[in-house]
């Protein structure tokens, strides 16, 4: 199972329906969304790197999306985790 974060990006007046579409995707959650800067961040969760890759491309052709790009970050958890 491959996981991946993805920062997708709209314009304001378009977050709503841009959230309804990802919601429509099979393995993609829309964690979090800010209208004011047209920014969503997306959860994928794909079987294979194959499927997440194809699950990229349906997100980036979806109408209304400007970008799409992946996330990579670390919590406090991993930030701790690291100094042991």
């Amino acid at each position: 199972m491959n996981i991946s974060g993805i920062a997708v990006t709209t314009h304001p007046e378009w977050v709503a329906e841009v959230a309804q579409s990802l919601s429509g995707i099979e393995g993609v959650e829309v964690f979090q969304t800010d209208v004011a800067s047209g920014k969503l961040v997306v959860i994928q969760e794909a079987p294979s790197v194959g499927a997440e890759v194809e699950g990229f491309k349906r997100i980036r052709a979806l109408p209304h999306v400007l970008a799409v790009e992946p996330v990579a970050g670390a919590g406090p958890v991993a930030s701790e985790s690291a100094g042991r």
